[in-house]
């Protein structure tokens, strides 16, 4: 049995890992980063469930998926009514409104949340305090672990379940869950808008050179907003410093935002569409300031997709936690809701170099910005930020000129 030829052909999401009735398959972490099924041919038996389940081999056909229905999805601008929770979430707080809801009921969720070494993995929550590890983004493909059979486990013993993750993770939950016959009636799935996830082994070489000028590390938030949500900056506590830098100034935004260090299955993905394997989408709400400002005062707002039915009643039940408007697709700009992040051209340069100079090198060479990126940051960045509106503006430039080098959710 072979699951893929190309690393392309897999995002690493677990479903055949999960459904294996031998346990002959483990994921391995590539030289990049990046994590990979292998089958134990001693242990495997032919049963092709891993196949199954996998979505690359579906694509677009996938046998899993509900079918679209009529009127769905519904687009909303939200923010939760804690001014507390909106200022510790990336954007207007929704995930908090959900996963409390589900908490009361004496429910679980599963999130990516940092490690004590600040590595990204799923973990599994039932209080407060262990939700709000999972709040706020987190740019670093996650270490998703046995997270789907403990889902399964938690759904079959009767326990309601919220599972959060980029499209591909929820995708392959709901292959995975579909294949082994499981009744999710009482499962909630909210995935994000995702522009692609960077390498994990990146991400610790840049936590490594960090303690390494500095001292040992002692918080990290890839948005903090202390400064305003138009001014969002990656803010790292190590040793007795504390360092805030925004995406064009901190040399690993500027790596993901150039697109060349993400998984190889990001650039031909099978979910940036409109047609979604969560009940609910999260992303960022850019502009929402201007189309919904009664929504954004400054501090965030969530753009939320309503994808199911049920997506739709928690919404209702939603409601007095949050503050809700009705939106239009014209309202927003997201180009991964229309197709996958562009593979750049330096891609198999940058791997390389990396393979064979190291990370320092890379960083250096790979995070520089361009001569019109610098002009735009000294002359224009300020007057839009003023305005609100440099992120909506750098992500259409970037469309226009055919990239995706800048933010998205």
């Amino acid at each position: 049995m072979k699951l893929w030829e190309k690393k392309e052909d897999c995002c690493g999401c677990t479903a055949c890992k999960s459904v294996c009735p031998t346990s002959a398959i483990t994921m391995f972490r590539d030289g990049q980063g990046f994590w990979y099924p292998s089958i134990d041919q001693k242990k495997c038996v032919q049963c092709g469930m891993c196949r199954r389940v996998c979505q690359y081999i579906h694509e677009k056909g996938s046998i899993f998926l509900p079918p679209r229905q009529e009127g769905f999805p519904r687009f909303y601008a939200a923010k939760h009514k804690s001014p507390q929770v909106v200022k510790h979430s990336s954007s207007g707080g929704f995930f908090t409104a959900v996963s409390d809801h589900l908490l009361a009921r004496g429910g679980v969720i599963y999130g990516a949340a940092f490690a004590g070494d600040f590595s990204v993995a799923h973990i599994r929550g039932t209080t407060a305090e262990q939700r709000d590890g999972m709040r706020g983004s987190k740019y670093v493909q996650s270490r998703v672990g046995d997270a789907f059979l403990g889902v399964r486990e938690d759904l079959e013993q009767g326990r309601p379940v919220l599972f959060t993750g980029t499209p591909c993770q929820v995708r392959g939950l709901r292959h995975f869950l579909t294949a082994r016959r499981v009744p999710a009636d009482r499962l909630i799935l909210c995935d994000f808008i995702c522009h692609g996830t960077p390498s994990s082994r990146l991400w610790e070489d840049y936590l490594a050179r960090l303690k390494g000028r500095y001292g040992p590390l002692e918080d990290v938030e890839f948005r903090n907003k202390d400064r305003g949500w138009n001014r969002t900056r990656m803010k790292i506590r190590v040793g007795d410093r504390i360092l805030e830098e925004s995406w064009e100034d901190n040399p690993f935004y500027r790596l993901f935002w150039a697109g060349v260090c993400l998984a190889p299955g990001c650039y031909r993905c099978q979910c940036c569409d409109l047609h979604r394997a969560g009940d609910l989408t999260m992303a960022d709400f850019w502009g929402a300031g201007h189309t919904h400002p009664r929504i954004d005062q400054g501090q965030g707002a969530s753009l939320v997709l309503v994808n199911t039915p049920k997506g739709e009643k928690l919404l209702r039940e939603l409601a007095p936690a949050l503050s809700l408007e009705e939106a239009k697709a014209e309202e927003f700009f997201q180009p991964n809701l229309a197709r996958p992040t562009a593979r750049p051209p330096r891609t198999d340069q940058f791997w390389e170099e990396y393979r064979r100079e190291g990370f320092d090198f890379v960083l250096q060479k790979y995070s520089r910005l361009s001569l019109p990126q610098r002009l735009v940051k000294k002359v224009a960045a300020p007057l839009l930020k003023k305005a609100g509106l440099y992120e909506k503006t750098a992500r259409l430039a970037a469309a226009l000129a055919g990239r995706d080098d800048a933010p998205t959710a």
